[in-house]
C-alpha cells in the first residue's frame, strides 16, 4: 500500500512540474510581445500572433511566431511609411523573415521591429511583385549576417550593387527568379559558399565570364528562360562541383563541343526548348557522370542527333527526347550506356526503330515511343531489353504485330498499343513467359476472327493473349471484337477490368460468357450491338455452384449502357434479375449495371428504360401452328411469367369479337384485349377458346347491354367494361358475375347509368362485392350522383317521386297550353299586331296577315285647293298604273252627312297607308292637320310605318310649323313632286304583294344609284333635311268616333292656326313611307 501511495505522489508532483513549466513559458511569451498602439492584435495559435495596422483599416499586417518567423503582409496601397506602425513591436528574431507585396522600407529590414538577435535569421525572402529597378541597396540588409538563403524573386530588379552580398558571408542559396537583373562580374565573390544560384526568367543576354569564378562549392545553377548567346567553357571553369545545370528555353542554336569540359561532376542537364538543329557528337566526352539529360521540345524541325551521341555514358539513366523533331535514330546512339532505365521519345516523327538501337540497353525499364509514325516493329527489336517493364507504342500507324515483335520482353508488365491501325496480332506474339499486367489495345481494328480459320481447335476459343495469364487490366474498346474469348474468362484469374466497349458483340449468354469468380471484375460491354443478355436457369446453376467456393464474395460487374437492347422473350430472365427475382446466389455474384440502357424493340417499347420494364409484361412469339390460327387482325403472343396466351385486338376497329380463339399447349389461360374498338355486344362465350379466358378487356367500346352471360368462362378473373354505353343491367347478368368464384376485378365506371329501380341488381352487386369493383368512385348516374351513395330502397322511392313530379308538371303544362290557345283565339288580331310591332315571331305574323281585312290600300289626305293635282295626277297614276292601288277619297268614299272626325278615323283605320299631300294649302287646312294626326296616332299605336308624305310646292322653313308635324318631318322621309323617280318611289312606299315589293326595291335601289348621273348613297336621298316642312289636306265628313281621345287631340291640334314660313327647295328628296 505504501509503495502505491508513493507512486501516486511522484506522478502528481511530476504533472505539477510540467504544468508549471508550461505556464511559465506562456507567461514569458506573453511578456515578450506587446501590441503596438493604433493596431489590432489577435492570437492565431498558442504561439502565433497577427498584428494589423492601423486598427481601423488594414494597410500592413505582421504574422509573428517569436523565435520562429516574422511575415510582413502588405497591400497594393501600402507605402514605406506604414512600416513605422510596427516599430514598437519587440520580439526575438527567429530563423525566417519574409516580406509579401511590400514596398522597400526607408530603413534596414532589421530596424522595422525592435528585433533582438537579428543574426539568427537564416532565411530571408522579399517578393513584392513590384518594380524596384535599381533601388535595392546594401544598407537594407544590415545585420543579416547569419542569412544562408536569400530569395529576391519577383521584384522587377534590373541592376544590383556589386557589394549587395558583402554582409552575408554564410550565404548558400540565392534566387533572383523572374527579374530583369544584370549582374556585375564580381557579384558573387563575397559569397563563395554558394551552393545554389537561381537566375531563371531574367532575360539575360550576356553573362560576365568571371561571374561564377571561385564558386567551387556550387551544386545547382539555373539559367533557364533567358536569352544567352555568349556561353563559353571559361564561364564554368571553376564549377567543378556543379551537378545540375539548367539551360532550357534560351534560344540556343548551337553549343561549343567543349562547353561542358570543366563540369566533370555534372549529373543533370536540361537543354530542352532551344533551337538546336544538331549538336557536336563529343559534347559529353568530359561528362561521364551524366545521369539525366533533357533534350525535348526543340523549336526547330528535323533535329538530328549525331552518331553515338548518348553512347558510352555509363551513369546515364534517364533520357527525355519528347517532341524533339526526330525523324530517325542512329543505330549506335545508346551503345555503351548500359544503365539507361528510361527513354522517352514521345511525339516525334520516327517511322521505324532499328533492331540495333536497343541492343545494349539491358537495364531499360521504360520506353515511350507514342505519337510517332511507326508502321511496324522489326522483329527482335527489344530482344536485349530483358528488364523492360513499360512499353508505350500508342498513337502510331502499326497495322500488325509479328510473331517476334515483342520477343525478349519477359519482364514486360504494361503495354500500350492503343490508337494504332492494328488488325492482326500473331497468336504467338506474346511469349510463354508473358508477365503482362496492363494491356491497352483500344481504338484499333482488331477482331481476332482470323483465329477461327486456325486448324487447331484451341485457337477458336482463345485469343493471342492466352499466354498472359497474369493480366489484370485489358482495354480493347473501339475495336471490332464480336466474341468473348475463353482465355479472358477462364485463364486470367487476376483480371479485374476488361473494357470491350464500342465493339461488335451482339449477345451475351451469361452461362457461357461468365468470368471465373476468382476476384471482383468489371466487364464493360457498353456501346456494342448487344440485343440480348441471357441469364437463364443454367446461370443460376453456375452461381449456386460457384457460391460454394471460398472466395464466393467476389462479384463480376457488367456495364451494359448504350446497346440496342431487345425487350423481348429472350431477355425475360434479365428483367427478372433486375427485379431481384433470381436466386440469391446470382444476385450476390453478378452485378449488372444497365445505366441508361433502353429498349430498342419491339414496337411499343422503344426508348423505354429497361429498369422500367416488368418481367411479367414480356411476351414471346407463339409456335407457328398456334400463330397461324390467331384471329385477324389481332396479334397473339405467349407471356412467360404466367404462361398466358395474350390476344391483342386493341384499336383494330372491330365491330364484333373474334368468333373463336386459339389454344396453346404451353399456356393455361388466355387474356383477350378488345379495348378501343366499336363493339356493341359481349363476345359469344360458347365459341371455341373462350372457356380459357381469364381476363376480358372490353373498355372504350359502345356496348349497350350485357346479354349472353350464362356461359361466362369459369376461370374469368378480370372483366373491364368501363367507358361503354351501359345504362342498365339485368338481374341474370349480375347473378352470372356473382357465380364467378375467381373474379378479382370488375370495371364499370364511366358508363351513363340510368339510376332507377331497374338498376337494383347492380347496386346490390356493388355493395356486396365492393372490393372487386375497380374505381367505384367513378361509377355515376346520369345526374352525376355516385352509385356507391345509393341504396336499393332509396333508388326506387326516388324513382317514384320523379314519376309523380313529372305527371304534375305535364298536367300544368297542358293547362297552360289550353289557356294560351283560348286567349289567342279571342285576341288573335291584337296578339299578331303586338308581335309584329315588337319584331317577334315574324314568321307567324306578317304585314299581309295584319292588313288582310283593310278595304283600301291608301287614304289620300289633301287640301281641296290641291284637287287638280289629285284628280289629274295622283289618282289616275296610282289606280291605273302597272300595280293598281285602291284609294280612299273623301269626295267619293265618305258618307254624306256623317260626322267628319268619325269619317277621318274610319278612313285611316280601313286603309293600309295614309298619303298626306303636304302643300302650303294643306298647312292652312284644319281638317288636314286632323287627318295627319289621326294617321300618325294609328302608326304610333301599331308601331308601324303607315304615313306617306308627298311634298307639293314650297312649304317654307320648319321652325314655324306645328310642333308635332315639324318633329315628324325632322325624323322621317317624304316623296317630292317633280322628282324624276316620284312615281316609282311612291309605289314602293305603298303596300303590294311580296314579288312586286322585291322588284320595286330593286328598282328604287337602281334609281338611287343613278340619280342626276351621280353615284349617291340611296339613304342620303331618303333623309328629309332638318329645315324643310310639308302641307295640309281635305275637308272632313261625319262618322262614328272609335278613339275619342286620339281624335280629340287631333281636332284640338287642327284648330290652332299655323304661322306661315318659307322652306327652300332641296335637291335631296324623300323616297319611302315615314315611320310615325
Amino acid at each position: 500500500m505504501g509503495t502505491t501511495m508513493k507512486r501516486h505522489l511522484s506522478t502528481t508532483l511530476w504533472l505539477a512540474y510540467v504544468v508549471s513549466l508550461a505556464l511559465t513559458a506562456t507567461s514569458a511569451l506573453a511578456q515578450e510581445f506587446s501590441c503596438p498602439k493604433n493596431c489590432s492584435c489577435a492570437r492565431e495559435d498558442r504561439d502565433e500572433f497577427e498584428v494589423t495596422c492601423p486598427s481601423d483599416g488594414e494597410r500592413i499586417a505582421l504574422k509573428l511566431q517569436p523565435r520562429s518567423k516574422a511575415i510582413f503582409l502588405c497591400q497594393v496601397s501600402t507605402v514605406s511609411e506604414d512600416f513605422t506602425l510596427l516599430k514598437d513591436v519587440s520580439v526575438d528574431a527567429g530563423p525566417a523573415m519574409e516580406f509579401r507585396l511590400c514596398p522597400l522600407p526607408d530603413v534596414a529590414f532589421t530596424d522595422l521591429l525592435r528585433l533582438r538577435n537579428a543574426a539568427k535569421i537564416q532565411t530571408f525572402t522579399y517578393s513584392s511583385h513590384r518594380k524596384f529597378n535599381e533601388t535595392l541597396e546594401r544598407k537594407l540588409f544590415k545585420g543579416l549576417t547569419g542569412v544562408t538563403s536569400l530569395s529576391l524573386a519577383n521584384n522587377g530588379l534590373t541592376t544590383l550593387p556589386f557589394d549587395l552580398l558583402m554582409d552575408m558571408p554564410l550565404l548558400q542559396q540565392i534566387s533572383f527568379l523572374n527579374n530583369m537583373v544584370q549582374l556585375p562580374a564580381d557579384f558573387f565573390q563575397p559569397a563563395l559558399s554558394l551552393r545554389t544560384i537561381e537566375l531563371g526568367k531574367n532575360e539575360l543576354t550576356v553573362i560576365p565570364t568571371d561571374l561564377f569564378r571561385n564558386l567551387k562549392k556550387l551544386d545547382l545553377l539555373n539559367l533557364w528562360k533567358n536569352k544567352l548567346s555568349n556561353l563559353s567553357p571559361e564561364m564554368f571553369k571553376d564549377l567543378t562541383s556543379l551537378t545540375s545545370l539548367d539551360l532550357r528555353h534560351n534560344g540556343l542554336s548551337s553549343l561549343p563541343a567543349d562547353i561542358f569540359k570543366h563540369l566533370t561532376s555534372l549529373k543533370n542537364l536540361r537543354l530542352d526548348g532551344n533551337d538546336f538543329q544538331t549538336l557536336p557528337a563529343d559534347l559529353f566526352n568530359s561528362n561521364k557522370g551524366l545521369e539525366t539529360v533533357h533534350l525535348s521540345d526543340s523549336r526547330k524541325p528535323n533535329f538530328k542527333l549525331p552518331s553515338g551521341f548518348f553512347a558510352n555514358l555509363p551513369n546515364l539513366t534517364t533520357l527525355d527526347l519528347n517532341n524533339a523533331g526526330l525523324r530517325d535514330l542512329p543505330n549506335d546512339i545508346f551503345w555503351g550506356s548500359n544503365k539507361i532505365t528510361s527513354i522517352s521519345m514521345r511525339n516525334n516523327q520516327l517511322k521505324e526503330i532499328s533492331n540495333e538501337v536497343f541492343q545494349n540497353a539491358t537495364d531499360l525499364e521504360k520506353i515511350n515511343l507514342s505519337f510517332n509514325h511507326i508502321n511496324s516493329l522489326q522483329e527482335y527489336v527489344f530482344q536485349q531489353c530483358k528488364k523492360l517493364r513499360t512499353l508505350d507504342i500508342s498513337h502510331n500507324k502499326m497495322t500488325n504485330l509479328s510473331r517476334n515483335a515483342l520477343s525478349g520482353l519477359d519482364a514486360l508488365e504494361e503495354l500500350h498499343l492503343e490508337n494504332n491501325l492494328l488488325s492482326y496480332i500473331d497468336k504467338d506474339t506474346f511469349s510463354s513467359n508473358c508477365k503482362l499486367k496492363v494491356l491497352n489495345m483500344a481504338n484499333n481494328r482488331l477482331s481476332f476472327d482470323y483465329l477461327i480459320a486456325d486448324s487447331r481447335p484451341f485457337f477458336e476459343d482463345n485469343s493471342p493473349l492466352y499466354k498472359c495469364a497474369g493480366l489484370e487490366k485489358i482495354d480493347l474498346s473501339n475495336n471490332s471484337i464480336s466474341y468473348i474469348y475463353n482465355d479472358w474468362k477462364n485463364f486470367f484469374t487476376n483480371l479485374s477490368l476488361i473494357n470491350m466497349s464500342h465493339n461488335a458483340l451482339e449477345s451475351i449468354s451469361f452461362y457461357s460468357d461468365a468470368f471465373s469468380p476468382h476476384r471482383d471484375r468489371e466487364i464493360d460491354v457498353s456501346h456494342n450491338k448487344i440485343s440480348v443478355f441471357d441469364i437463364d436457369e443454367r446461370s443460376e446453376s453456375w452461381a449456386i455452384e460457384n457460391a460454394q467456393l471460398a472466395n464466393s464474395d467476389k462479384r463480376q460487374t457488367w456495364l451494359l449502357h448504350g446497346n440496342p437492347f431487345s425487350c423481348n422473350c429472350s431477355s425475360y430472365h434479365f428483367f427478372r434479375y433486375l427485379e431481384k427475382k433470381l436466386s440469391p446466389e446470382v444476385q450476390r455474384l453478378v452485378n449488372i449495371v444497365p445505366g441508361n440502357l433502353a429498349c430498342a424493340g419491339p414496337d411499343g417499347w422503344q426508348s423505354t428504360p429497361v429498369t422500367k420494364v416488368l418481367s411479367k409484361a414480356i411476351t414471346c412469339p407463339l409456335a407457328p401452328s398456334v400463330a397461324s390460327i390467331c384471329p385477324r387482325p389481332c396479334a397473339c403472343n405467349f407471356r412467360v411469367a404466367d404462361t398466358a396466351l395474350i390476344i391483342d385486338c386493341i384499336g383494330k376497329n372491330l365491330t364484333e369479337a373474334p368468333a373463336a380463339l386459339p389454344r396453346s399447349s404451353t399456356s393455361n389461360h388466355t387474356e383477350l384485349y378488345l379495348t378501343h374498338n366499336k363493339l356493341q355486344a359481349l363476345p359469344d362465350f360458347t365459341q371455341p377458346g373462350y372457356e380459357m379466358v381469364s381476363k376480358l378487356a372490353l373498355g372504350y367500346n359502345n356496348i349497350t347491354g350485357m346479354h349472353n352471360v350464362t356461359n361466362l368462362p369459369k376461370i374469368l378473373q378480370v372483366i373491364e367494361l368501363h367507358q361503354n354505353n351501359l345504362t342498365v343491367v339485368e338481374a341474370e347478368t349480375m347473378e352470372a358475375f356473382s357465380n364467378l368464384t375467381n373474379l378479382t376485378s370488375l370495371t364499370l365506371h364511366d358508363n351513363p347509368w340510368k339510376c332507377d329501380c331497374h338498376l337494383q341488381p347492380l347496386i346490390s352487386f356493388v355493395q356486396v362485392n365492393f372490393r372487386k369493383i375497380t374505381n367505384p368512385d367513378k361509377m355515376k348516374c346520369l345526374n352525376g350522383q355516385l352509385l356507391s351513395a345509393l341504396t336499393v330502397s332509396g333508388l326506387c322511392s326516388q324513382t317514384s317521386s320523379v314519376v309523380w313530379a313529372s305527371l304534375v308538371v305535364a298536367l300544368l303544362l297542358g293547362a297552360l297550353v289550353g289557356a294560351s290557345f283560348a286567349v289567342y283565339y279571342k285576341y288573335t288580331r291584337e296578339i299578331k299586331a303586338w308581335l309584329f310591332a315588337h319584331n317577334m315571331c315574324l314568321w307567324f305574323v306578317t304585314e299581309e296577315e295584319l292588313d288582310k281585312d283593310k278595304l283600301y290600300d291608301a287614304f289620300v289626305s289633301y287640301s281641296h285647293k290641291d284637287e287638280d293635282f289629285i284628280l289629274n295626277e295622283l289618282v289616275p297614276n296610282l289606280e291605273g298604273g302597272p300595280i293598281p292601288f285602291k284609294l280612299c277619297l273623301h269626295y267619293r268614299d265618305w258618307v254624306a252627312g256623317e260626322w267628319i272626325p268619325n269619317q277621318i278615323t274610319r278612313s285611316v283605320e280601313e286603309s293600309r297607308r295614309t298619303i298626306v299631300v303636304l302643300s302650303p294649302n294643306f298647312l292652312e287646312s284644319v281638317w288636314g292637320r286632323m287627318e295627319f294626326r289621326a294617321a300618325h296616332c294609328q302608326a304610333l299605336n301599331e308601331g308601324r310605318a303607315r304615313v306617306i308624305v308627298v311634298l307639293l310646292g314650297d312649304i317654307g322653313l320648319t321652325e314655324d310649323l306645328d310642333p308635332e308635324l315639324r318633329a315628324y318631318l325632322n325624323m322621317n322621309t317624304y316623296v317630292k313632286w317633280g322628282d324624276p323617280w316620284f312615281w316609282k318611289k311612291l309605289r314602293y312606299a305603298l303596300p303590294h304583294p311580296p314579288k312586286a315589293m322585291k322588284s320595286s326595291i330593286d328598282l328604287v335601289n337602281r334609281s338611287t344609284r343613278h340619280t342626276n348621273g351621280k353615284s349617291n348613297d340611296d339613304k342620303l336621298e331618303l333623309i328629309c333635311e332638318p329645315n324643310a316642312l310639308p302641307p295640309v289636306t281635305t275637308p272632313p265628313a261625319e262618322g262614328n268616333i272609335t278613339d275619342p281621345l286620339c281624335i280629340k287631340n287631333a281636332f284640338n291640334g287642327a284648330l290652332s292656326s299655323p304661322r306661315k314660313v318659307i322652306i327652300p327647295n332641296h335637291e335631296t328628296n324623300g323616297t319611302a313611307a315615314a315611320v310615325g
